[in-house]
């Protein structure tokens, strides 16, 4: 997929051709896709993973420069070049297209990178081993499952943070990881990307010593603002 800069419209009939792709393929599709990852990107004006770093920066307490980070989905490092301007320096990245992985490794930002299909391979992290897991834009029925939340849950210290941007129904449902539930403050959220009239939804988790989580959701529709801080409601969940 490399060539001279792409348009809108190529990118939204470059969609349009993967829609029904099994996880396989999906993953097939981004090593195609990683050397112009970035810059399709900008083309897309795609915000997510602005968005969820700035949640996940007003809501962090503790020190950025020593915070453990577990990257998921990192895709060509988007993220992480991102929580790097606002003093986070430790990265560990997971991806399951190796094609992303040698875009992120160019960044110099990850100690480490491993390849994982999520859903299919387990969650390369050690328990409780970080005080930031981040997930944007994977968590979809066609790549990432929402279950796979759970193993976010548990590679968290008590007390950290997991911040993920959904992008289907049952990401920011009002229970369990799994469900296809998606009420949240009265809105039903389908999508995430903003480009057709759709929600987005970010939420954070704090994860306690028994893994049980306090949740703050926000759900955003376009326009969206420039800061997700105005919209978001606390909720409790288990699991």
């Amino acid at each position: 997929m490399s060539g001279s800069r792409r348009t809108v419209d190529d990118m939204r009939v470059m969609f349009q051709s993967c829609e029904g792709f099994d996880p396989q393929q999906t993953t097939d599709f981004f090593n195609s896709w990683a050397e112009t990852y970035e810059q399709d990107s900008e083309t897309m004006k795609y915000r997510a993973p602005q968005l969820a770093v700035d949640f996940l920066n007003d809501h962090f307490c503790g020190s950025r420069g020593d915070a453990q980070v577990l990257d998921v989905a990192c895709g060509s490092g988007l993220a992480a070049k991102l929580m790097f301007d606002l003093g986070f320096k430790h990265f560990v990245g997971v991806d399951g297209s190796k094609g992303m992985l040698e875009q992120a490794a160019k960044s110099g930002l990850y100690r480490e990178l491993k390849l994982a299909l999520l859903g299919t391979d387990p969650l390369p992290a050690q328990t409780g081993g970080f005080d930031v897991v981040i997930i944007t834009g994977a968590l979809r029925d066609d790549y990432v499952p929402v279950s796979v939340i759970r193993e976010l849950c548990k590679a968290t210290k008590p007390g950290g943070r997991v911040v993920q941007k959904g992008s289907t129904h049952g990401v920011c449902g009002n229970t369990t990881a799994g469900s296809t539930s998606t009420d949240v403050g009265g809105k039903h959220a389908h999508g995430v990307q903003g480009s057709n009239g759709e929600l987005l939804c970010l939420q954070l988790f704090t994860v306690n010593k028994e893994h049980c989580l306090h949740r703050r959701v926000c759900v955003l529709g376009p326009p969206f603002p420039t800061s997700p801080r105005s919209a978001s409601q606390t909720v409790t969940v288990t699991g």
